[in-house]
């Protein structure tokens, strides 16, 4: 996402991916490496500093890998990482994810898609699970998680890691709140975290 109408673009940055894995049956080794090239491609003719990438749920898992990616080819990173309910590690193996009852997600049918996703890779790769990639020369990252997403285990390992790594992160933490909450236009919180959400979009946290 980057540019001046960054929600719209990333919105049509993340459709594009999308049908690409249903209907050309590219998987998480070959995405990432065209989704990075058509980063650093953008980045190129913007700037780096000029570009946002984000995602929400598995946009969450595109968006981080495929910055890894580009600092893993050596390439300049954009200037930002924002991710929504963030699918981090698809083998949701953290008991805490066991435990949660939350009414859009389920374990079941998440660890269905991780076999879609990894496909011939081993679900823990970083590839698949950016969770085991490394977070270090990343740029900063904000999460949204809520405390009954079954995302949100990992979304709080994932803070807990970069810190202890010395990357830059902000987690933005609702109780009591579902798997991507933050784009639910009725309801009150989101509303009331807006004014924080766009400013951590184009990169104006002061």
């Amino acid at each position: 996402m980057s540019g001046n109408v960054k929600t719209s673009r990333q919105h049509r940055a993340v459709v594009q991916a999308a049908r690409l894995v249903r209907y050309n049956r590219l998987w998480a080794s070959s995405l990432l490496a065209r989704l990075a090239t058509r980063r650093a491609a953008r980045a190129a003719r913007r700037g780096a500093e000029a570009v946002t990438v984000t995602g929400d749920s598995a946009g969450g898992d595109l968006a981080l890998a495929a910055v890894q990616h580009l600092v893993h080819r050596g390439e300049t990173p954009p200037d930002r990482l924002v991710l929504i309910s963030p699918w981090l590690d698809v083998t949701l193996d953290d008991p805490a994810s066991l435990e949660m009852d939350d009414p859009l997600l389920s374990v079941a049918g998440s660890r269905a898609c991780e076999r879609l996703w990894a496909g011939d890779l081993n679900p823990a790769d970083p590839m698949a699970s950016p969770m085991f990639g490394p977070l270090t020369a990343l740029p900063p990252i904000t999460v949204y998680a809520g405390t009954l997403d079954v995302l949100y285990p990992d979304a709080a390992r994932l803070a807990e890691r970069a810190r202890a790594e010395g990357a830059a992160v902000d987690i933005v933490v609702r109780e009591g709140l579902v798997h991507t909450w933050s784009l639910f236009t009725f309801l009150p919180e989101p509303r009331a975290v807006w004014p924080q959400l766009h400013p951590a979009l184009i990169g104006d946290t002061a």
